[in-house]
């Protein structure tokens, strides 16, 4: 069944090639400012392209989610699942081989929108929502898949992955060489030379805190900028993220199970896990109270 897709989604296909621009025009600048970063620019680079398939190819993305905390349906718990996710493929027109159903605990990002090739539900789904709530989330969870959602916040973490794996190395660095700077200077201070050889090794170790308080100063600038690159466009496909999820919520409505779905996600949200404070603005689930008018349409 056709649904048309939201303009939030339009915006992430658009988001997209400029963030893998952005990584890419990154990768090939670092070797040009730290000279000797270009072994490790272009280790970055390889394991960017080859964590690709790992996202778009089915076994590997299954395997990837169920190491990640996912499982199978028991044969008990896949009894009460099959004929309402059967009844949904149905509606969605969409094959019963398309998408593999997990169940998770509890919900994360990565079951939700890594897990390309899969439709992952909370284990309290089953046994806690009676047949048309469950109905209405497997709807919605589908809906997130069909509609394109969960394939393009995917895309485009996998685009921020390198900016997020340099700021990541760019902190480690930080703290290594914070270390031996504070190191180098207490032990240059402390010497109390009575050689001019002796006095000549506390210059030095003076001199490598020195210089290393230089290149800190440069790693937080450089931390600096790349950390707001990231930031600016996880937040940005965060929101894109969080105004689609609504639209999945219609698509599933216009299937015929949005009451279903709405007394579900009440349900279900009273043993969710929430992000709370700035993490809410990297969320790309939206919240439950905002969902309830929308969901019941």
């Amino acid at each position: 069944m056709a649904s048309k897709k939201p303009a939030s989604v339009f915006l992430m296909i658009l988001i997209l090639p400029v963030l893998v621009i952005l990584s890419v025009r990154t990768l090939q600048g670092m070797p040009e400012l730290i000279p000797w970063a270009g072994g490790i620019c272009l280790v970055l680079a390889a394991a960017w392209v080859a964590s690709l398939p790992f996202l778009l190819t089915k076994p590997l993305n299954v395997a990837v989610i169920l190491r990640a905390g996912a499982r199978r349906p028991t044969v008990d718990e896949w009894k009460l699942l099959r004929t309402p996710w059967q009844q949904v493929l149905r509606t969605a027109q969409v094959t019963p081989d398309r998408y593999t159903l997990l169940l998770v605990d509890h919900e994360f990002l990565i079951h939700r929108d890594l897990g390309l090739h899969v439709v992952a539900i909370r284990r309290e789904s089953v046994g806690t929502l009676d047949r048309q709530e469950l109905v209405g989330v497997l709807a919605q969870r589908l809906a997130r898949q069909t509609g394109l959602v969960a394939l393009l916040i995917g895309l485009c973490a996998w685009a921020l992955l390198p900016l997020a794996l340099l700021v990541g190395l760019g902190v480690g660095a930080f703290q290594v060489i914070r270390v031996v700077s504070r190191g180098a200077n207490a032990a240059g201070g402390s010497l109390k030379p009575k050689t001019e050889s002796a006095a000549g090794c506390g210059l030095l170790l003076l001199m490598v805190g020195c210089i290393g308080y230089f290149i800190l100063l440069f790693l937080v600038i450089w931390i600096a900028i790349l950390g707001t690159y990231a930031a600016v466009g996880a937040l940005m496909v965060s929101w894109l993220a969080r105004r689609a999820d609504l639209a999945s919520d219609r698509i599933a409505a216009q299937w015929g199970y949005g009451a279903g779905l709405a007394t579900g996600l009440r349900k279900l949200d009273a043993t969710a896990i929430h992000p709370h404070g700035w993490r809410q603005l990297f969320s790309t689930h939206s919240q439950v109270k905002v969902r309830f008018t929308q969901s019941a349409d």
